[in-house]
């Protein structure tokens, strides 16, 4: 089965490693710029591409204006079919995964992660999105939820054996996969455990007491 690209940097190098049903690809890079990756989805019969950003920037917590249009949705766990649905049904995006609900925000209140088959799939769709939205004047908003949380925390008790497989194969631990040093490591740690968009409040599940 397809896992990946999964991207690090070691020095100057941009490291890309893809799992394909033949083995483990590896391909260095040593600039970011224009650097053009994609998703194969073979049990979809597709597959979509997308740039590395240049930079990643903290999202900021408050936005005081609402949009004319927004959905919120939450726990797809790495089902890249229920959530690709979800967002053509909705009129979010296209056949091809393109952005096309203009200057409007697509929320998404956590647990992306566990259980599922297509974490890594499911994570660059929403970072290709979250590009092309920004280029018209909409946003999609992550929020981070236990499942992140547990991702980042070296927290396993949920994650399908295809990934420890994985991380084997690419001579890792789990929780180098999302390390600061990895882009989606690097994308996850930029995202906000509560924002507000107007008079609403995004979380997932409530706020613990140490919140």
């Amino acid at each position: 089965d397809y896992d990946g690209p999964y991207v690090s940097y070691i020095g100057g190098d941009i490291i890309v490693e893809e799992v394909t049903p033949t083995g483990l690809v590896t391909n260095t890079y040593t600039s970011a710029t224009g650097l053009t990756l994609t998703c194969q989805l073979p049990h979809m019969g597709t597959s979509f591409s997308f740039q590395l950003k240049d930079t990643i920037i903290d999202e900021d917590s408050e936005y005081d204006t609402v949009p004319s249009k927004f959905l919120t949705i939450s726990d797809f766990d790495g089902h890249i079919q229920a959530l690709t649905m979800v967002l053509q049904g909705e009129g979010i995006i296209d056949n091809s995964f393109n952005w096309i609900y203009g200057a409007n925000d697509l929320i998404i209140s956590g647990d992306l992660f566990d259980r599922g088959f297509h974490i890594t799939e499911c994570m660059w769709l929403l970072y290709k999105l979250e590009s092309e939205a920004e280029a018209v004047g909409g946003k999609v908003h992550l929020i981070i939820g236990n499942h992140e949380m547990m991702n980042l925390t070296d927290d396993w008790r949920y994650v399908e054996r295809k990934y420890f497989n994985n991380a084997h194969l690419m001579g890792k631990r789990m929780i180098d996969l999302y390390a600061a040093d990895t882009e989606l490591g690097r994308w996850l740690r930029s995202k906000n455990i509560l924002e507000r968009i107007g008079d609403y409040a995004f979380m997932h599940g409530g706020l613990s007491p140490q919140v």
